[in-house]
């Protein structure tokens, strides 16, 4: 069961009335101190994954590119 709820973020609605969001010490999400529950688990095609790996990558060697470019380092 849920420990202590830490409140991360404070919301003023349109009423006024104050509502939080919050995560246990499991993780679990709470919203207005009330646990968020998830009716569907999302899972992405091959092609949604093979394309997020791909930009991670790119962005790898990307990053690698702009540190030695900053150090002076030229190809060849």
């Amino acid at each position: 069961m849920a420990g202590e709820i830490r409140e991360g973020f404070k919301f003023t609605m349109a009423d006024g009335s104050v509502k939080g969001l919050g995560v246990d010490d499991d993780g679990n999400l709470y919203w207005d101190k009330k646990p968020v529950e998830i009716k569907q688990r999302i899972s992405f095609g091959w092609i949604v994954n093979s394309a997020a790996v791909v930009a991670a990558l790119a962005t790898a060697v990307q990053a690698v590119i702009d540190v030695l470019q900053f150090y002076g380092v030229s190809a060849p």
